[in-house]
């Protein structure tokens, strides 16, 4: 789920492997921009019927999936069309996500070390350097610790995860 993305993705990869052939595609109008800073042309739309929950408690919807050709860690991105279309509800610092059934109220859980984990080997696989050249006096300026001599701030890792280990609560 990405309530920042107003399309629902399906990567080509797992458009393949669910059997569907490229003719299976609709034209698709726009650019999709938003991939690191990119504008990206989606290989076509399909409308598929998206599942949450399971037996008596569970409720299909109709999506439609911008498919597009790009090495990305996740199999698909739900968007905010997914989330209105379903009345969804999601709270990320559970890592769960709720929506109204005929039968009540279906909690979908995330995986927080699968995710890691997906991304983890997206990145170990992907791994890009880009390298600017300065000349030394610029360095010793940026590497300062004084922000405001140097015009910026000190360099830091600024990787940061999760750690949350509570439970979804069952009711909200």
């Amino acid at each position: 789920m990405d309530n920042g993305s107003s399309a629902d993705i399906l990567v080509w990869q797992c458009f393949v492997k669910m059997g569907f052939t490229k003719t299976a595609l609709k034209k698709s109008q726009y650019p999709l921009i938003g991939f690191g800073g990119k504008r990206i042309e989606a290989l076509g739309k399909i409308e598929l019927n998206v599942t949450f929950g399971e037996g008596a408690a569970q409720r299909t919807e109709a999506i439609t999936f911008d498919v597009v050709d790009i090495n990305y860690p996740y199999n698909a991105i739900f968007g905010r069309n997914t989330l209105v279309k379903f009345a969804a509800v999601i709270h990320q610092s559970y890592l769960c996500m709720k929506l109204p059934t005929a039968e009540g109220i279906v909690t979908v859980f995330g995986n927080q070390e699968e995710a890691r984990r997906c991304e983890d080997n997206a990145s170990t696989a992907n791994k890009n350097v880009h390298v600017i050249e300065t000349p030394n006096e610029d360095n010793e300026a940026a590497n300062s610790e004084e922000p405001e001599k140097s015009g910026g701030y000190p360099r830091r890792n600024t990787r940061r995860r999760c750690h949350c280990a509570k439970m979804c609560p069952t009711e909200w």
